[in-house]
């Protein structure tokens, strides 16, 4: 497998939309995104207020897991949308 530098050519992202609705493929997209993460990049996450709600599953669950192993990375919610999505803006990294 390819790291994600490779596949950007160490290129930092400015948005990143993640729609995969579980927990542990979420685990993966974020950490995979995380060396192109810079401050003021925008994560999307679609279906965030699934399940009920529950923090604690879904994607909402996969972003507390990654934020609890990667303290260095601080995010800021930006905005809601639709059903269940939000984006949160990188505030440090």
């Amino acid at each position: 497998n390819k790291s994600t530098n490779e596949i950007c050519n160490d290129e930092k992202c400015a948005v990143i939309f993640i729609d995969t609705d579980l927990m542990n493929p979420s685990i993966i997209a974020l950490n995979f995104i995380k060396s192109i993460l810079q401050e003021g990049s925008i994560i999307i996450l679609d279906d965030y207020f699934a399940y009920k709600g529950d923090s604690s599953k879904g994607t909402s669950g996969a972003l507390k897991h990654f934020l609890q192993n990667n303290p260095e990375v601080i995010l800021r919610e930006y905005y809601k949308y639709g059903h269940g999505g939000i984006s949160f803006v990188v505030e440090r990294i």
